[in-house]
């Protein structure tokens, strides 16, 4: 025995009009839908755009990075140290020293040679008045 359809089980037969009436509506549903995802779509390539810069952006920042580290390197290569500062400060004040020992050696040896010529002046004063008296 073949069941007959009713509408309780949804398989009742539906006029062509009906069809169509129920097959529109569907379209206008999906159409709906079509519009929704071409939205979403817009969102998406923007939000692709966005990331694009940003990758953009970081591979920059990346880069910087990059030659900041090799010029940190060498700048720590050859940068003085606190050590290499003191070393040569030490050997600054050193040298100043010896500078100022020998300025004053100077003053004292300059002071001296004026006495001594002084000296000399009076020396040879008396030995030529010594001359002249022996000589007469």
């Amino acid at each position: 025995m073949k069941k007959q359809a009713t509408k309780k089980d949804g398989n009742e037969p539906v006029t062509r009009k009906e069809f169509n009436e129920r097959l529109d509506n569907v379209d206008e549903r999906f159409n709906k839908v079509d519009e929704r995802f071409s939205k979403i779509d817009e969102r998406f390539n923007k939000v692709d755009e966005r990331f694009d810069k940003l990758e953009l952006a970081l591979r920059n920042q990346a880069k910087a990075i990059l030659r900041n580290t090799d010029d940190i390197n060498i700048i720590k290569e050859t940068m003085a140290t606190k050590d290499d500062i003191h070393k040569i400060l030490t050997a600054i004040d050193s040298f100043a020293q010896k500078s100022q020992d020998v300025e004053r050696k100077s003053i004292v040896n300059t002071h001296r040679i004026v006495e001594l010529e002084t000296k000399y002046s009076n020396l040879d004063e008396r030995v030529s008045t010594l001359e002249a008296s022996v000589h007469k």
